[in-house]
């Protein structure tokens, strides 16, 4: 499928000047609405540790230069009984969204989550309305998994969360 306004677009690892550009993603909002996050919340992106996982980027280059306009993270959970999971999540600016950024994240982090991190199970939670987001973690073959009813609280009511995964096929 032939992505509409092709964009120069780098995937790379992310670092610490990154954080300014990363939060405001987090913070624009048309992205806060479908995270977990709060309205005008101060958001610091944190380092994580190789071992523990990896945070990427995806930067545009255009005339006016680079600028990061997306990301995603992969981080194993600390336990040892559950050390082959890691919990994922992303995110893109509205102005690239459905132009191939969170399908390029996406694949990229699945591949090193079981190439590299040998992980068995990737998973997250999103939002039953948010149908974008289920429609490109179902193309990766992530599936289904539960409905958290009412497990968010947000402007005013309370919202479910779906559940969702993904195994390694070569375990």
């Amino acid at each position: 499928m032939p992505i509409k306004d092709a964009i120069n677009l780098t995937l790379r690892a992310y670092a610490s000047e990154d954080a300014h550009a990363v939060a405001a993603i987090f913070t624009h909002p048309e992205c806060y609405e479908d995270t977990l996050q709060l309205p005008w919340e101060n958001k610091s992106t944190p380092e994580i540790a190789p071992e523990r996982g990896i945070m990427s980027v995806a930067e545009a280059e255009s005339e006016a230069g680079k600028r990061v306009i997306g990301f995603a993270s992969m981080i194993r959970s600390p336990r040892v009984p559950v050390s082959h999971v890691f919990g994922i999540g992303m995110g893109v600016h509205p102005g690239y969204h459905r132009r191939g950024v969170g399908s390029r994240l996406l694949e990229a982090l699945i591949s090193t989550a079981f190439e590299w991190y040998n992980a068995h199970r990737l998973q997250l939670e999103v939002f039953t309305y948010n149908h974008a987001a289920i429609g490109l973690y179902e193309k990766y073959g992530f599936v289904a998994e539960g409905i958290r009813k009412e497990a968010v609280f947000r402007h005013g009511r309370y919202v479910d969360l779906q559940m969702m995964a993904l195994l390694n096929p070569t375990h």
